[in-house]
């Protein structure tokens, strides 16, 4: 079991456990243990695709997250619910909380295809609906503070990266494929173990950074086409970031 206590991270898949959970181990390394887990895919969209998952999911979205964490605990062996102080959950916001207008249909395209104020997809309708249910996926999962187990409650804390891990970090607009997303992250994580500075800087940058305490950073995402553009909160996990 673990030797020491644990704070995990909840992430959408490997890139971002390379990304950010491995430098996230080497800053908390005098605090805690980190563990990073992937859902390997969305899972406050994973509703409407329950056969596409490999976890259960559950009615409420935090039952799914919480779930999870105990069927991972039972696979690995390597640490226990009561070991956890915190969870700390990174999901990318895919421009989830801008206004249906800005969802544009264009029959003449193959793919989604994601801009500064706009989002413009073949699909418009199944978009709009996608980020309904992201939008109150999240809305749970922001203020829900915790999460329990036999009475023992864990600090749960949901951050997000807007659009998407490779805008916020790196400042890429464009879709990438699965390998240049991996590769990106690689490097980010090495520069990261070489210099953990490199981390504080990457999250503190103004480019980056979205001003203000927890719930005003995720206020201020919400408002207009913000979940579209270059954006963070994580850096509050930073010492002195609050």
């Amino acid at each position: 079991m673990a030797k020491r206590k644990v704070i995990l991270f909840l992430v959408e898949g490997t890139g971002d456990l390379t990304a950010l959970a491995r430098p996230f181990k080497t800053y908390f390394e005098n605090k805690a243990l980190v563990e990073g887990e992937a859902f390997y895919c969305d899972v406050t969209t994973a509703s409407l695709y329950p056969k596409d998952v490999t976890f259960r999911v559950c009615e409420r979205v935090e039952d799914t997250v919480r779930q999870f964490i105990l069927d991972q605990i039972q696979r690995k062996r390597s640490y226990l619910w009561k070991d956890l102080v915190e969870v700390i959950h990174v999901v990318d916001l895919d421009g989830a909380f801008i206004p249906d207008e800005c969802v544009v249909q264009d029959d003449h395209l193959d793919a989604i295809s994601y801009e500064s104020a706009r989002i413009v997809t073949p699909n418009a309708e199944g978009i709009r609906k996608r980020n309904e249910v992201k939008r109150k996926a999240l809305e749970r999962l922001i203020y829900k503070g915790f999460l329990a187990f036999h009475g023992v409650k864990v600090p749960y804390h949901v951050y997000f990266m807007s659009r998407n891990l490779e805008h916020a970090l790196f400042g890429i607009e464009k879709e990438l494929d699965a390998d240049t997303k991996e590769l990106l992250s690689q490097k980010f994580s090495e520069k990261c173990q070489e210099n953990p500075q490199v981390l504080i800087d990457r999250l503190n940058n103004p480019e980056v950074r979205v001003d203000g305490d927890y719930p005003t950073s995720w206020r201020a995402v919400q408002e207009g086409t913000a979940s579209l553009k270059r954006g963070s909160n994580l850096g509050l996990l930073l010492a002195g970031s609050e």
